[in-house]
């Protein structure tokens, strides 16, 4: 049994690596498309 304490482990580290890079991901979405949005309202208000 102690082998597969590390694997274990292991698991739950990159589980939670995946989980971070996912939320930084979508962050950096929401983030990307509101910049987008913002120049596309402002393109519009001035015409």
């Amino acid at each position: 049994m102690p082998q597969l304490i590390p694997f274990f482990f292991f698991n739950q580290l990159l589980f939670s690596f995946i989980i971070l890079f996912s939320i930084i991901y979508i962050f950096l979405n929401i983030f990307y498309l509101y910049l987008h949005f913002n120049k596309l309202l402002e393109y519009i208000l001035l015409n």
